[in-house]
């Protein structure tokens, strides 16, 4: 019982209130089965060529607030003025769509 008390102090102190006793990093995601530990691979490609242009691990479990972010990153990967992404509905956000637009970045 002492354990438990210990385990419960520590998880209370961290961000969103989770420990992982195997990856101190990991963070509780949604799945259909319901919740797994693990990290959330970003990645942008090149549509023409297929390379991995930027890639980046996080622990957020939803690919809502990454569109931005990530075309970012890509348009300045590849240093250009103009990017087009393209991304599955797990990114359909509104606030992302609009502030793609101010980057000039179409989606």
């Amino acid at each position: 019982m002492v354990r438990l008390k210990k385990l419960e102090v520590r998880m209370l102190e961290t961000p969103g209130q989770q420990l992982s006793l195997t990856d101190p990093g990991a963070r509780s995601m949604k799945s259909r089965g319901g919740g797994i530990g693990g990290y959330k691979e970003q990645t942008t490609v090149d549509t023409d060529h297929h390379p991995i242009v930027t890639h980046e691990v996080t622990k957020v479990g939803s690919d809502r607030r990454q569109l931005t972010k990530m075309a970012k990153q890509a348009k300045a990967a590849i240093q250009i003025d103009t990017l087009c992404v393209l991304a599955d509905r797990a990114y359909h956000n509104g606030d992302e769509l609009q502030s793609c637009e101010k980057y000039n970045i179409a989606t």
